[in-house]
């Protein structure tokens, strides 16, 4: 079965404010595909009544012209979520932006809009053996972003100035949420696990005593390939599920050569159903889609796509 990594989704009460944003501080490049979803099939999709999404596809930084991407969307009618979104949150937690300058960057975030989470750290890290600089901020929505530079940055990357490296996702059981997304998507691990605590790590993500423990997956579909960072805190933020329509990272999307299959194959390892399953064709540029929405074991939405003819 063929799988890739597609997209990882941000509900906004604005979106165009927001994609300016992600454009202007990480270099990220719109696609030419107006996002603008409804009728009776995205109500099926969705599980929700009258829906309707618009807003913009943006190409992350650092891969190949076909993904992964970042979709900005804003519902017409949206739950907003008002909690103050922290690193130790339960959930979709934050994205991660590889840059070879940690001060110009988040000197340019908060020129944005963006503001300051935790503070700038350099820290040592044996079982890598390399040193990261980095920083936890927010966009201008709360949204927490992770800004990273290893040392080794130029020696893996030597044409780039910014490469998306990770989404995060904090669990409540990181080795069954590890092993969820490795049966079902084909993610591959990455050793050594995380054993992370200590002062430093208190003032990079902002929460007091933080330590957690968790491991990198790799996203399928990718030379040089971005991960899921699954992390359980000691001393996790439990949020209530998230809804679709939610503001923040809402969901997650893989792409893949049959739909039902791989639903089947999710369900099977304890995940849960969203929405239909549903088929529809776009007049305008014939692309023809299957999709559905699950949730894995611990209630983050994910999206299955199957692109049968054109399209982005």
């Amino acid at each position: 079965m063929k799988v890739k990594y597609r997209h990882t989704c941000i509900v906004t009460e604005d979106w165009k404010k927001l994609s300016g944003f992600y454009q202007n501080v990480f270099g990220c490049i719109p696609v030419d595909l107006e996002i603008d979803l409804k009728g009776e099939w995205f109500d099926k999709l969705t599980g929700l009544e009258d829906a309707h999404a618009a807003g913009e596809r943006l190409l992350l930084p650092g891969h190949d012209p076909y993904g992964p991407y970042l979709d900005i969307v804003s519902y017409d009618d949206m739950v907003v979520n008002e909690v103050n979104k922290i690193n130790s949150q339960k959930g979709y937690a934050h994205l991660c932006f590889e840059v070879d300058d940690v001060e110009a960057t988040y000197e340019a975030l908060k020129a944005e809009g963006g503001s300051a989470n935790g503070e700038v750290v350099t820290q040592y890290y044996p079982e890598l053996d390399k040193t990261a600089h980095l920083v936890y901020a927010k966009d201008p929505d709360g949204n927490s972003v992770e800004i990273l530079a290893w040392s080794d940055f130029k020696d893996r990357y030597p044409n780039d100035s910014c490469v998306y490296r990770h989404t995060n996702i904090n669990a409540v059981d990181w080795q069954k949420i590890v092993d969820f997304y490795s049966v079902v998507f084909g993610c591959s691990p990455v050793f050594p696990t995380r054993d992370i605590k200590g002062q430093w790590f208190a003032d990079v993500t902002g929460v007091k005593d933080a330590a957690l423990k968790g491991q990198h997956t790799e996203l399928p579909g990718f030379a040089k390939p971005p991960t899921f960072e699954i992390f359980t805190y000691e001393n996790a933020y439990q949020d209530k599920a998230k809804a679709i329509n939610e503001t923040g990272v809402a969901h997650v999307c893989f792409e893949v050569d049959d739909v039902q299959l791989m639903l089947a194959k999710a369900l099977a390892a304890g995940g849960s159903p969203v929405g239909e399953t549903i088929k529809e064709t776009f007049e305008d540029d014939g692309r023809s889609i299957e999709m559905v929405y699950f949730k894995d074991p611990e209630e983050n939405i994910i999206g299955l796509l199957n692109i049968t003819s054109g399209g982005n």
